[in-house]
C-alpha cells in the first residue's frame, strides 16, 4: 500500500494503471509491427487471456486490437 501511494504520488497515476499502459503501448507496437496473431501478442503484453486483452485494450485505446491492426494496413 505504501509503495502504491509513493508511485501515484510521483506518478500521477497507480500502479497498476502503469502497467496496463506499458503492456497496451508494447501490444500497439507489435499489432502495428508485426504478423504475430492478437492471441500471440496479448500473450506477449503479460496477459492470461485474450479476452482480458481485448477488454484492457478497448478501455486504454477505445477501439479494439482488430481496429487498431486494420488502420494500420
Amino acid at each position: 500500500g505504501y509503495v502504491s501511494t509513493i508511485f501515484k504520488g510521483s506518478m500521477g497515476v497507480n500502479f497498476a494503471d502503469y502497467v496496463e499502459n506499458v503492456r497496451i503501448d508494447s501490444a500497439c507496437n507489435l499489432l502495428e509491427n508485426s504478423n504475430d496473431t492478437i492471441n500471440t501478442i496479448s500473450e506477449k503484453v503479460g496477459y492470461n487471456s485474450v479476452q482480458s486483452f481485448r477488454r484492457a485494450f478497448k478501455k486504454v485505446k477505445g477501439i479494439s486490437p482488430k481496429e487498431l491492426r486494420n488502420m494500420n494496413k
